[in-house]
């Protein structure tokens, strides 16, 4: 991944927060490691594969401040790219305070619609070698890579546990999927 200064970003550190993005309840963004080697040199790049425009969610797209207590998230993503190496980026760059992911991870969906994945696949994201992140107001951080082949407009689950509500959120009001909470860590299931 590339910051806008041009300098390589490397896996959990910080990213500016006026990049373009992605959203996961927290805002993710999946990148993986490109296929083909960059014009100028043969060395592979992170690329992004999916993405979406980070927003501060309003009306009925405030989640509920209850629902978010000892509570796990998963949305099916479609990703563009296929790829052998994925990481993925986690925002709070419209949240007010602190946002602190207990344990997240991804695997291949079986489709779209459902929460169920595919056996075999499922892979824990760890930041820095750590199952959780605190993201500071105004933040994003990036997990450590994981190996997942997964296929171009394939579909990816990425879980996410929070044991208390974010302070305001960044997210993605309106982006016509499903997605799935349920109590407890179940990011694993």
């Amino acid at each position: 991944i590339h910051d806008d200064s041009g300098g390589e970003m490397h896996p959990g550190q910080h990213a500016r927060p006026a990049s373009a993005a992605a959203c996961l309840l927290a805002a993710a963004w999946l990148a993986g490691c490109a296929a083909t080697p960059a014009v100028e040199d043969s060395a592979p790049r992170w690329v992004a594969s999916w993405g979406t425009a980070q927003a501060v969610p309003w009306n009925e797209f405030v989640p509920v401040e209850g629902e978010w207590i000892d509570t796990s998230v998963r949305q099916i993503l479609n990703v563009s790219l296929s790829g052998k190496r994925l990481r993925v980026r986690v925002s709070n760059v419209h949240g007010p305070a602190s946002l602190t992911i207990t344990a997240a991870s991804v695997a291949r969906a079986v489709k779209t619609g459902v929460a169920e994945v595919e056996r075999g696949t499922m892979r824990a994201l760890t930041f820095d070698g750590r199952p959780g992140v605190t993201i500071p107001p105004g933040g994003e951080y990036y997990s450590d890579p994981v190996d997942l082949e997964h296929a171009a407009s394939g579909n990816l689950a990425i879980s996410l546990h929070l044991n208390g509500p974010p302070a305001g959120q960044t997210s993605h009001p309106g982006s016509r999927t499903t997605s799935f909470l349920v109590k407890g860590n179940r990011v694993s299931e």
